[in-house]
């Protein structure tokens, strides 16, 4: 799995490297021709999406798909390596933004440098290719993790680990370095062969004892992500992307949407948005999709997809009770989400966050689950999730962020500074002044498990 003949130098630090650029030290820049000029680059190749906002209010409230082509070239296109679309940014932005960078412009150039630095560390976290298990260590509910069986004495948090392997991924992309897909292609492959991830030491569970059907939905977005731009890549084959299909249809979609269909919390979301995803990814395939619980279901992925994104819906609305341990459910008015501020001193029916707790995580948590989701699903032209208004007509994920950060009923919290990624990526959307005062609050470059490199691919500052 490890690239043999790469650079595995121990980089300096940006400060220590100021006045030179990462990219133009590396042999590979030379393959690239330097003679675009940087105005065509920001008039025609820079996609809109990186310089302008969404539409009107009117437009977005809609509920019907919204042609977003324009704005993410090469969604619906034919044929062609431009073509190739993530769920939160595409081939084609991707390249402009790594022709801006080795043209000096900023922040891009920065940018694209503390992506290579992280790429340029590899794979680190060892074979994941077998068998996994949930395991339970005491009664606190807390108290469970996911881990492979053959490791138990190691942690390995699933979630975390998709971050590398989308670094490596874009780091292909933006420098055509085919050492990082390489790499990249080995790992999905590698997952491949793991197993077990419905079972809590050694029973089958679809519930909220098995940590691991949390952790392999939220690490699920990012391989798809992965993926998706992979197919860039020629060493990414047809029957790659098959084995990956193959995988994810039979060993992790089961779980993902028995979770999806029964849990109103964090949980919900993550495997709701991750059991869309999977639909997503075998579009082009001919697999049914088997679910197992809580009732036997067979589906194309077409109809996983609309089915799930229904399951999202249930999760965030306030007529579907679920395994609520609220009396009140779904986002509210104000944004809160009872189901996750129970679990602090804010409590199921407050209004505003009174403390930094665990409420104030959890509501953060969720509304970066729904964020990602709505950018997935905005990138196949339906704005559903951003839009979807609340009994006041603003949108009810807007809401669900200014409960944290510009909450005019009480206490506001400033975003946590580690979760900033899907802010600018909301705001991308929103092009929100509440948002924009957070985002310019943060000074990391690799901000958070989700959407993690807002910051390379979301880089304009707010106005």
């Amino acid at each position: 799995m490890r690239r043999e003949n790469h650079l595995r130098r121990v980089l300096a630090a940006p400060s220590a490297r100021h006045g030179q650029s990462l990219i133009r030290s590396r042999a590979i820049a030379a393959r690239f021709a330097f003679g675009l000029l940087l105005g065509i680059l920001l008039g025609f190749l820079l996609p809109s999406t990186l310089t302008t906002r969404a539409a009107d209010s009117d437009k977005a409230i809609s509920e019907t798909a919204v042609d977003r082509t324009e704005a993410h070239p090469g969604a619906g296109a034919d044929t062609g390596t431009e073509d190739v679309q993530g769920l939160q940014i595409s081939f084609r932005e991707l390249d402009a933004i790594g022709e801006l960078a080795r043209l000096g412009a900023q922040p891009h150039q920065g940018n694209v440098d503390e992506l290579l630095l992280i790429a340029e560390r590899g794979w680190t976290h060892g074979k994941v290719g077998s068998r996994f298990e949930g395991r339970i260590s005491g009664d606190d509910t807390y108290a469970k993790r996911c881990a492979q069986v053959s490791r138990l004495d190691e942690e390995l948090v699933l979630p975390d680990v998709g971050q590398t392997l989308y670094a490596l991924v874009l780091a292909h992309v933006l420098t055509r370095d085919e050492s990082f897909a390489q790499e990249a292609r080995s790992v999905l492959l590698d997952f491949t062969d793991s197993s077990g991830f419905d079972t809590v030491e050694g029973e089958k569970r679809y519930d909220g004892s098995n940590q691991c059907a949390l952790d392999v939905s939220l690490l699920v977005p990012s391989l798809i992500d992965s993926a998706l731009l992979l197919e860039a890549y020629p060493g990414w084959s047809v029957a790659d992307k098959r084995d990956l299909q193959s995988w994810l249809g039979k060993e992790i979609y089961p779980l993902t949407a028995a979770i999806a269909r029964t849990r109103k919390n964090n949980w919900g979301t993550a495997a709701a948005f991750a059991s869309w995803s999977i639909g997503h990814y075998l579009s082009d395939s001919v697999m049914t999709l088997e679910e197992v619980m809580p009732l036997p279901r067979s589906l194309t992925p077409a109809q996983a997809m609309q089915a799930h994104l229904q399951s999202q819906l249930r999760i965030i609305g306030g007529d579907w009770r679920g395994d609520s341990a609220c009396d009140v459910f779904g986002i509210q008015s104000h944004g809160g989400i009872p189901n996750e501020l129970r679990r602090g001193s804010t409590g199921c029916k407050g209004t505003y966050l009174l403390d930094s707790d665990r409420a104030y995580a959890y509501q953060i948590t969720t509304t970066s689950h729904l964020i990602y989701h709505a950018e997935a699903l905005s990138r196949r032209g339906n704005n559903l999730l951003y839009t979807l208004p609340a009994e006041d007509g603003e949108p009810l994920l807007l809401k669900a962020i200014t409960f944290v950060i510009a909450n005019p009923k009480g206490k506001s919290h400033d975003w946590s500074a580690t979760d900033l990624g899907v802010l600018r990526v909301a705001n991308a959307f929103y092009d929100d002044p509440r948002l924009c005062a957070e985002i310019d609050k943060g000074h990391r470059f690799a901000e958070g498990r989700y959407l993690s490199f807002a910051r390379l691919t979301r880089p304009l500052p707010c106005h």
